[in-house]
Formats: structure tokens, C-alpha cells, sequence
């Protein structure tokens, strides 16, 4: 007869997630069916079946919220793997003392809180007097949060220099997880900094950078505290990402059988995606 014990072992952790995970989603699951209004001092509720779900994906704002989050969190990822990825490669050959030196650099901005790394960039550009638009002016250019374009792009460069050192320390840690015999050996064969990075490095490098990715596109594709702080979804909607929406149909329109569902569309595209990057990996490593 099998013992019990592992089961018994994984009863606490398995109760934690049910807590933390399964029953939450439940519960907005069956908010999501109903809406609520405010009378007087009451909350009435009312089932409404997939209403609310009609009503969402019916709704231009949703579909413009979702496609500004997908290609912020495309920009992103563009710009910050392949940073990530050359600052690593650069700083595994650097002397120890020096190495360090510039990954406590690069990784500081991820010990800031997120509401905090807002507060920092809006000192950084809002108002005459920020560092940036002052050093913008005095080579011609009038920058401007409330420039639509400039705004966008301030958001891309906070995330960039937020997120940055995360697959930088990743990368770094594939580097160093490569046996030195992949190194001799190519070194035997003189395949040269390229042959060397695809035979050597690559192999060892790859699963954990596709994790990496894979953690990036969910925190960029859910951020909200910095963008609320810095630019509050504005100018007008040009940075309202689908959390913005989120939160803005379930706290400040306070329609919270909408919000829920929102919330539950918004878990199933990151599952959804967390899939496709899990077999794409799996097919990736069969291969």
C-alpha cells in the first residue's frame, strides 16, 4: 500500500492556492453573470446571464485597449530582449569586480516599487522644469506629456528601464550555465564569436530566455500602477491599456459584474498565450 504522507505534505500548499487562486476566480466568475446599481445606501444585484459579456465584446474601447496593451507589450519585449541579451553578453567576459559593478547598475531599477518608478519618471518629465524636457529644449525639441506620441513613448522607455536588468540577469545566468567543455569545443573549431553563441551559449540560453519573455509579456501586458501615476491613461486614451479599462469599469463607472468579466477575458489571453509559448518551448526542445 502507497503511503499518504506526499499527499498530506502538499494539502497546505495546496489550500493556500485555492485560496489565493481558485476561489477568487470563482467568485468573479459568478460576479461576471450579474450587475449591480446603487440605490440609496444599497447595492441591488441582478443575474443578466452573458450580458455583460455581449456587452464587452461588442465595446471599441475594449478592443482599442486590448490592441494598445498587445503592441506595448510587442514594443517592449523588442526592445528589451535584445538589450538584455547584448548587456549580458558583453558584461560575461568583464573582470569580477566590474561585472558587478554594472549589474548592481542595471539591476537597480528592480528593487523600485512600480508606484514608485512612476513618481520617479513624472519628476523625470512633467512640467518645464523636468530633467528631460529641459535637456529636450536645449537641442530643439519641444517634448510635452501631453503629446500623444511622446507620452506613448515615455511609457515604453519607463518600462524599458524598469524591466531591462530582469533578462539581462537572465541571459547572464544562461551564459554561466554553459559547460566550459561547449566552449572548448568550438574553441577547437574556431566557429568565432557567432558559432560560438549559437553551439556554445544557445542551447543552455534558450529555455530560460523563453521564460523570461514569457514573464515580461505578462507584467508589461497587466501594467497599470506606473502608467496610472505618470500618465493616468491619457493624453486622452492613448496610453489606457486594458488594465486601465479594467479598473475604470469596476471601480469608477462601479459596474462590477462588466469589470469581472473583463478580468476574466484578461486571464484567459494570458493563459491562452502562456500555452502557446509552452509548446512552441516543448516542440522547441523535442526538435
Amino acid at each position: 500500500m502507497k503511503s499518504k504522507t506526499p499527499l498530506f505534505l502538499l494539502l497546505p500548499a495546496l489550500a493556500l492556492i485555492a485560496f489565493n487562486s481558485i476561489f477568487p476566480t470563482l467568485y468573479v466568475l459568478y460576479l461576471s453573470f450579474n450587475r449591480y446599481f446603487m440605490t440609496g445606501k444599497a447595492i441591488e444585484m441582478f443575474f443578466v446571464g452573458l450580458d455583460n459579456y455581449r456587452f464587452l465584446f461588442s465595446d471599441a474601447d475594449f478592443w482599442a485597449s486590448l490592441y494598445r496593451g498587445s503592441i506595448f507589450s510587442i514594443i517592449c519585449l523588442a526592445i528589451e530582449v535584445p538589450l538584455g541579451l547584448l548587456l549580458a553578453y558583453i558584461a560575461k567576459d568583464l573582470p569580477r569586480k566590474l561585472r558587478t559593478a554594472c549589474t548592481m547598475i542595471f539591476c537597480a531599477p528592480l528593487l523600485i516599487p512600480n508606484v514608485a518608478v512612476g513618481c520617479t519618471w513624472m519628476l523625470y518629465v512633467r512640467g518645464w522644469f523636468s530633467l528631460l524636457p529641459n535637456l529636450l529644449h536645449r537641442i530643439g525639441i519641444h517634448y510635452s506629456l501631453s503629446n500623444p506620441v511622446h507620452a506613448w513613448w515615455t511609457v515604453v522607455a519607463m518600462d524599458v528601464w524598469h524591466w531591462t536588468g530582469f533578462i539581462y540577469l537572465v541571459c547572464l545566468a544562461g551564459f554561466y550555465a554553459t559547460p566550459p567543455e561547449y566552449l572548448e569545443a568550438v574553441a577547437i573549431d574556431r566557429a568565432g564569436a557567432w558559432g560560438t553563441f549559437k553551439y556554445a551559449y544557445w542551447p543552455f540560453l534558450r529555455f530560460p530566455l523563453f521564460v523570461g519573455i514569457l514573464i515580461r509579456f505578462m507584467d508589461s501586458f497587466r501594467i497599470y500602477d506606473e502608467v496610472m501615476v505618470l500618465t493616468a491613461g491619457g493624453p486622452g486614451t492613448t496610453t489606457r491599456f486594458l488594465s486601465l479599462y479594467t479598473v475604470g469599469k469596476a471601480l469608477t463607472e462601479f459596474n462590477v459584474g462588466l469589470g469581472s468579466a473583463v478580468s476574466l477575458v484578461y486571464l484567459y489571453i494570458i493563459i491562452a498565450v502562456c500555452a502557446i509559448f509552452m509548446i512552441g518551448l516543448t516542440l522547441g526542445e523535442r526538435r
